[in-house]
């Protein structure tokens, strides 16, 4: 049997996880795009340093790399936001999720983080309720298909979408499309969420043209434009 000595072996693992050296290693930054409750930073950074996110019941462990983002900016992923799912945590109503195939006619209102590759995966694990440590993601596959199922939980399909100043863009959505007839339009805190995460990422956003005809349109009608223009201006009163 040969022997391999132990820094080579880490080399030949990360080759296995489809992870290159120097380029591709776990400290490397890449860009996480989200599209629904992280869109607001305060909820996101409990995903980073733990804690309870506001209107959640239970804490987030946070990542074993507490360091923030160390860049953050709005983005416009290529794929339509619809919502599904009963989520308990947000009035058993539908919560976000993309649908997997690019999109030349729509997109969704995101927003991307700069984190490390590793705190990308405990993001990842944290979404799907995972332990911190065990979401493996094989990256090199991923870039060559543009998405890989890599868990059975609600948002294990991870999508590579673009690269933005050299660095990949990552995100994460449902393992296949929601019909349209068995779609579940969110509750009103949840939408609230994403509404004030869309007007602190998009400050300049014309919120009454642009908004809310792209929540009608996620939401396929199932919310009615007076009232999503409503929940709106509540949010803009408190952003």
């Amino acid at each position: 049997m040969t022997h391999v000595p132990a820094a080579e072996a880490i080399v030949l693992q990360e080759f296995a996880n489809g992870i290159r050296p120097e380029s591709d290693s776990m400290n490397d930054d890449v860009w996480y795009a989200c599209y629904g409750s992280n869109l607001r930073r305060s909820r996101f950074m409990c995903y980073i340093l733990g804690g309870t996110p506001k209107g959640a019941s239970a804490a987030n462990p946070g990542a074993r790399n507490t360091t923030p983002p160390s860049d953050a900016r709005p983005f416009r992923l290529p794929h339509r936001l619809y919502f599904a799912e009963r989520s308990a945590r947000w009035q058993h109503l539908g919560i976000a999720f993309l649908e997997t195939s690019r999109s030349a006619r729509y997109s969704a209102l995101s927003r991307i983080y700069r984190l490390t590759r590793k705190q990308f995966l405990d993001v990842f694990a944290q979404e799907n309720r995972l332990p911190l440590g065990e979401a493996s993601i094989d990256f090199a596959e991923l870039h060559r298909r543009g998405s890989l199922v890599v868990s059975e939980s609600l948002y294990g399909n991870c999508l590579y979408v673009a690269d933005v100043d050299g660095l990949p863009v990552y995100s994460f959505t449902r393992q296949a499309d929601v019909a349209p007839s068995a779609r579940v339009p969110p509750g009103e805190a949840y939408l609230k969420t994403i509404i004030m995460g869309v007007l602190e990422t998009f400050p300049g956003l014309d919120a009454m043209r642009d908004l809310v005809p792209y929540l009608t349109q996620a939401t396929s009608g199932e919310i009615s434009q007076p009232l999503l223009r409503k929940w709106t201006v509540a949010c803009m009163r408190q952003a």
